[in-house]
């Protein structure tokens, strides 16, 4: 599976497009109905893998987070030295022959666990990719130079020594 098609299914959720937006309350009954339901008895009737390593499913979902910073950096058309950067990191992550050679069954029911906390570094990341986006916005020479500084942060941090 690539990477921008899990990455899909992540921002999707667990609906695969099936699920109309706004609110969902529960049907009558249905609370009941959950509450007597087990994990005992969903794994009895439908046995899923376990949930993946905590390093392997950490390494996954950072794949996932700089492929979106990447997404935005592209959407929004700023830092296209960063955003190839950040997309070649993705890249080096998930297909470091654990998370990429995990078949798509196994990974689409890892991602319905919760993520772990990103890292300090994968932060940074993420308030430098928002400081290009406002920097971008913000024009004239001041907001020049926050773009410019803030892809430089980005490509000096994912660019230097192996983050993992």
């Amino acid at each position: 599976m690539s990477l921008s098609k899990l990455v899909s299914f992540v921002e999707d959720g667990p609906w695969c497009g099936t699920r109309p937006p706004g609110p969902h309350i529960p049907r009558p009954g249905h609370l009941e109905k959950v509450a007597r339901y087990s994990v005992a008895d969903e794994v009895a009737i439908n046995p899923q893998p376990l949930p993946p390593s905590s390093e392997i499913a950490a390494f996954l979902w950072q794949a996932i987070r700089l492929h979106q910073y990447g997404e935005m950096l592209r959407t929004a058309n700023v830092a296209e030295s960063a955003t190839g950067v950040i997309f070649q990191r993705a890249s080096q992550i998930y297909d470091d022959g654990q998370c990429g050679s995990v078949p798509w069954s196994v990974l689409l029911q890892w991602l319905r666990h919760p993520p772990p906390p990103p890292p300090v570094w994968l932060e940074g990341i993420g308030q430098a990719v928002g400081n290009v986006l406002i920097g971008a916005r913000m024009g004239g020479e001041f907001g020049k130079q926050l773009s410019t500084a803030a892809a430089s942060a980005i490509q000096d941090h994912l660019g230097g020594a192996n983050q993992r």
